[in-house]
């Protein structure tokens, strides 16, 4: 597994966490850094975190920091990106840019029966599985399947499958 794929799990597992533990949530919103250094993530001791709270009307989207890209995924990050528009009316977009000191963290709104789902089926809509056939692996990544989408925050594609933008 790379580095940002072990990331991409991380974060996962976090969201899945704050979703389902609220005093969790509170401690992922009140200290990011030592939460996300809790549940394993690397990050330099000047590194600060964000978590960015989407809302039925505000959706967040962390940007990775393009230097660290390869010129084929900045070419499909764009490409992801110019799928969100148009802006459905009634939601603002707002796009965070990851820099070296600084990382955002999007906490998505969960889903609607997400006290009925498990771990593993929280993470499957994070998107930390494989999308299958044709399948949308979620907000967070992992792999499509064939036409399947990784998400917003990475993730592998599959054929005709896109990965995302956390990358």
């Amino acid at each position: 597994m790379s580095e940002s794929e072990k990331e991409r799990v991380i974060a996962a597992e976090v969201i899945v966490n704050a979703w389902k533990d609220e005093a969790y949530r509170q401690k992922l919103i009140d200290d990011p850094a030592g939460t996300v250094k809790e549940a394993g993530l690397a990050l330099a001791a000047d590194c600060q975190v964000t978590v960015l709270e989407s809302t039925s009307t505000v959706s967040h989207i962390s940007i990775p920091r393009f230097e660290d890209m390869a010129a084929g995924d900045k070419e499909q990050f764009m490409a992801d990106l110019a799928k969100l528009i148009p802006v459905p009316a009634g939601l603002e977009l707002r796009l965070h840019q990851n820099t070296e000191n600084e990382r955002f963290l999007v906490l998505p709104l969960p889903p609607h029966q997400a006290e009925e789902l498990s771990d593993e089926e929280l993470m499957m809509v994070l998107g930390s599985g494989n999308g299958g056939a044709g399948g949308n692996a979620g907000l967070f990544g992992g792999n499509g399947g064939n036409g399947g989408v990784g998400g917003i925050l990475g993730g592998n594609g599959g054929n005709g499958g896109t990965g995302g933008f956390f990358g």
